[in-house]
């Protein structure tokens, strides 16, 4: 199940990000790790079906 902070990615693509919000039905809207794209002072933000995403592991995370 994906939630909001979870870190993803676009599944056949290289489109990765964190899902900041919950879209209209089985959407969620997705923080783009890559924000080259847009143009300066807007959110770089995408929306996909959440069975289009894979979650993927956080870099940041560590095991004890």
């Amino acid at each position: 199940m994906i939630r909001i902070g979870d870190k993803v990615k676009v599944i056949d693509q290289e489109i990765t990000g964190t899902v900041v919000r919950y879209d209209c039905g089985n959407k969620v809207v997705v923080l783009d790790d890559d924000d080259s794209w847009q143009e300066q002072g807007h959110e770089a933000t995408l929306v996909f079906r959440i069975s289009d995403l894979e979650e993927v592991e956080s870099e940041s995370s560590c095991t004890l």
